[in-house]
């Protein structure tokens, strides 16, 4: 997801600023580009507070997360109305980048078996590279809106497949603390 959205103006960049009438050094072009990078700041708090409502479980957050993504892909509909509303919701994709960028690392090294952390942990940029080469790869083939439905079909999967892998031991960890705090 991260790559994903990150690498998503590049493939489109021709047709979009085509149909908004931009050159590539407008404000709106520019914005429409970068935010997602900007507004990924704010994904980190995003998960702290997902955490903390949802008993520390990593699972239940990125199903959270890859369920907003995937509403957030579709809504990204929207850049083909109004540049502006492009820019709007690829500054909610930056928040959903920002969100993976924290939990995705924190999540595969907590799962690791033991003495693989590191390798583990080195899991999540691998991931953010095959997400920039997928929409590399196959953005000069597709339409900027259909790249919108492959993001969103990549999320909406994630949201699904998370259920296949274990919880993290932390998440256990603070469940038991959790009922002995209130026995």
């Amino acid at each position: 997801n991260f790559g994903t959205i990150m690498c998503y103006p590049s493939p489109t960049s021709n047709e979009i600023q085509d149909l908004h009438h931009l050159k590539s050094d407008s404000i709106e072009w520019s914005l429409y580009n970068s935010i997602s990078s900007l507004s990924a700041i704010i994904g980190s708090f995003l998960v702290s507070g997902f955490l903390k409502c949802m008993h520390n479980s990593r699972k239940k957050t990125i199903f959270a997360i890859s369920f907003m993504a995937t509403v957030f892909w579709f809504l990204n509909c929207l850049t083909k109305v109004n540049i502006w509303a492009g820019v709007a919701t690829r500054a909610l994709l930056g928040i959903v980048m920002g969100s993976f960028s924290t939990i995705g690392p924190m999540y595969l090294i907590e799962i690791a078996p033991e003495g693989e952390s590191g390798f583990f942990g080195s899991l999540n940029q691998l991931g953010i590279v095959i997400g920039l080469l997928l929409f590399d790869f196959i953005g000069p083939s597709l339409n900027y809106m259909e790249l919108n439905y492959v993001g969103g079909g990549i999320s909406a999967l994630q949201a699904i497949l998370i259920w296949t892998i274990k919880e993290s031991p932390a998440a256990e960890t603070q469940n038991i603390y959790d009922k002995e705090k209130e026995s």
